[in-house]
């Protein structure tokens, strides 16, 4: 399906280009609910990477076209 792209839709990469994928997708893929992590163990990884970041566009679908028939109208 082609659809118009306009200039808004990738202003972004200007100032933030997308790099290269440095991690498998399966590595996003993990049953969260079923490890509990302490408030304060999540706390001590963000300070010990503030400076990190972590590019998620190009895991992302950039415009997903799907409606499930439970969603409200």
């Amino acid at each position: 399906m082609n659809r118009p792209v306009d200039s808004s839709d990738h202003a972004d990469l200007k100032t933030w280009p997308l790099g290269k994928l440095t991690f498998d997708w399966q590595e996003l893929n993990q049953d969260f609910g079923s490890n509990p992590r302490n408030y304060r163990e999540v706390t001590d990884i963000a300070k010990m990477n503030g400076e990190e970041e972590l590019d998620l566009r190009l895991c992302m679908i950039e415009r997903p076209f799907l409606v499930s028939s439970s969603d409200k109208f």
